[in-house]
């Protein structure tokens, strides 16, 4: 108690003055004044020191869905570590408060609520050395005992805020900083993870802890996060991968992160690299194959998920575990293909037919081709999910649904492997055949012209100079158009009209040549362009 002797002195003076008060009750007052008024110079003079007991240790459910928080926007840049000075003026009050707890046996879960109650705004750092250096405060227990709203909400702003700070993990306080960060890490997931909610101050934590988590996979899964310090991302990253917690632990926390990411918007997730790199992460160092199938399961169920960002899961999934990957996938996509089509469940079926298509692309060696897929999947009058007349009829009203915007490749592989064909299903059968080449002729026709039109890019000018060509043969409205102002007369009347009726220029659109314009007239009069859209494009011609 040498090293301390100041402080023992001073503290037994303070306590001298101060009426019927016990050293065991005066201890943890003298150590939040001294941090108090180090840390907080402004606020040193004004705090009221409660007597050490004298607070309420219950939290109420209900403060933690309240919107409000601080009323101005706290800048936590800079409030996360100890200047040298304050480090080592800290150092010496927590090695007397460690002294004193020793010495005098007294109980530092009194002390950590005391602590928590008082000193309302602890920057990360103080917390850190409370409880890994000194073994006063345990910040499990910090997470706790907070009772108040604000107090939460603050910490959990300026955890954030430090985790993404773009100077707190600077070359000169990268070590510090990264020792904080994983011990936080590790309070925060075991907390969430591991403690009951059997109590209120229990459920409350947990409440904070699974907020704080979220935030951070949504946080991490953001263009503008890797932007704003592309090193500190990667650091932060490799602490989140390898923080020091049961693998069981680990495998939910990294499951609750990649369905985070799968259930974000499309404006949510802005680079595809982030989503990758965090996905590989996850599923190399601890997910299985069946914890990632059980994730994409899941995700399948929900009735508004991100399709780009699920591919690439699944991508980077396969491309980690194969063998395993498809092999699970496989079975997936055959149980969602066969209830859909039993339940006449259109969502599952194009899921699975989705899923399938992806799959032969990545990783045709483990799950075969389309074509060996398609054959399998539908050949044989006992196995194929499609070999009675009713179903059948419905597994072919979808692929025809399809035809618009169906890759050649897939219409090829459906006219030249035939599924099993039930009894007086043929005539539909051929029906769709029938459709199928014609769109993989008029995708033949763009290929030919994009030789000669290389501004052709965009898929709707594709669909008017197809339409176009095609008129152009037999001076008729195409299939195709007849059929889109039928099925999705919304795309027709939103997407390719506008195109098709559009002002041509020098340098890009649709020439208006004598076809475009004889096939606009033809379209006028079988009333398939509405009025308001006819008089502008006319009034554009003229001006022209």
């Amino acid at each position: 108690m040498e090293g301390n002797c100041n402080l023992w002195c001073r503290m037994e003076s303070e306590r001298a003055k101060i009426p019927n008060i016990v050293r065991d009750e005066y201890i943890p007052i003298f150590i939040v004044k001294c941090l108090h008024e180090k840390l907080e110079p402004g606020d040193a003079g004004g705090v009221v020191l409660k007597k050490f007991g004298a607070f309420n240790h219950t939290t109420e459910e209900s403060m933690w869905t309240d919107d409000t928080f601080l009323e101005d926007n706290v800048d936590f840049e800079g409030m996360f570590l100890l200047s040298k000075e304050n480090l080592n003026y800290v150092g010496r009050v927590l090695r007397f408060a460690k002294e004193a707890y020793e010495c005098f046996h007294l109980d530092k879960k009194h002390f950590g609520r005391y602590f928590t109650d008082e000193y309302e705004h602890p920057c990360l750092e103080l917390l850190y050395l409370m409880d890994a250096l000194y073994n006063l405060l345990p910040v499990t227990g910090y997470l706790m005992w907070m009772k108040q709203l604000s107090q939460k909400k603050y910490f959990k702003e300026q955890f954030l805020s430090f985790v993404f700070s773009p100077t707190a993990f600077r070359f000169e306080d990268r070590q510090r900083s990264t020792r904080i960060l994983e011990h936080f890490l590790e309070c925060i997931i075991l907390n969430h993870y591991c403690n009951p909610d059997n109590k209120p101050e229990l459920k409350s934590s947990k409440l904070l802890c699974g907020d704080i988590l979220k935030e951070m996979a949504v946080k991490l899964s953001q263009e503008e996060s890797y932007q704003a310090n592309p090193t500190n991302y990667s650091i932060v990253l490799a602490i989140f991968k390898d923080v020091d917690i049961p693998n069981s632990v680990r495998t939910r926390y990294f499951s609750d992160n990649l369905t985070i990411i799968l259930n974000m918007g499309e404006k949510t997730i802005s680079a595809r690299k982030r989503s990758l790199t965090i996905s590989r992460k996850m599923i190399r160092s601890t997910l299985s194959s069946v914890n990632v199938m059980e994730i994409v399961s899941t995700i399948l169920q929900t009735a508004d998920f991100n399709w780009e960002i699920l591919l690439f899961l699944i991508t980077v999934w396969i491309k980690e575990k194969e063998k395993n990957a498809t092999t699970l996938l496989k079975d997936a996509i055959k149980s969602l293909i066969r209830d859909g089509l039993l339940k006449r469940n259109e969502n599952d079926v194009t899921t699975g037919f989705i899923l399938a298509r992806h799959c032969s692309l990545v990783a045709s060696t483990f799950f075969s081709r389309y074509e060996k897929w398609f054959t399998n999947m539908f050949e044989s009058g006992m196995y194929s999910p499609a070999n009675d007349a009713e179903t059948f009829t419905f597994l072919t009203e979808m692929l025809t649904s399809w035809l618009p915007n169906e890759p050649s490749c897939f219409l090829h592989v459906h006219a030249t492997f035939w599924p099993f064909v039930p009894k007086g299903c043929r005539e539909t059968w051929n029906d769709y055949i029938s459709l199928a080449k014609v769109r993989i002729s008029e995708y033949k026709e763009v290929e030919e012209a994009m030789q000669f039109e290389p501004n052709l890019n965009d898929p709707i000018q594709y669909e008017v100079e197809m339409a176009i060509k095609a008129f152009e043969k037999n001076g008729k409205i195409p299939q195709s158009i007849l059929k889109l102002w039928i099925v999705r007369k919304k795309y027709y009347l939103e997407s390719l009209l506008p195109v098709l009726l559009r002002k041509p220029s020098g340098h890009s659109g649709v020439p208006l040549s004598d076809s475009k314009r004889r096939f606009i007239e033809l379209l006028r009069r079988e009333g398939k362009i509405p009025d308001a859209m006819y008089t502008e494009y006319k009034a554009a011609i003229r001006s022209s």
